[in-house]
């Protein structure tokens, strides 16, 4: 697992090919959204930009979502 931080010691990228990555990482409202949508998906990679949060599942999907919960972009890889 590889995680990056911005200067305020804040996480902006975690990255993980054969862990999965937790789930209280995000917000409890964007987690929903995710386990609602795709109950089974586990996060490989998750990058926090601004309030976006750009986020990779183990099923090919790619999501981009706003920290209100709005999905912005959805798409398989």
């Amino acid at each position: 697992m590889k995680i990056d931080f911005n200067k305020k010691g804040e996480w902006k990228n975690i990255d993980s090919e054969l862990i999965p990555i937790p789930f209280s990482v995000l917000p409890d409202n964007i987690t929903s959204i995710i386990k609602s949508k795709y109950p089974n998906a586990m996060l490989i990679d998750v990058e926090k930009s601004g309030k976006n949060y750009k986020i990779k599942l183990n099923n090919a999907v790619e999501m981009v979502i706003k920290a209100d919960g709005k999905i912005i972009k959805h798409e398989l890889d």
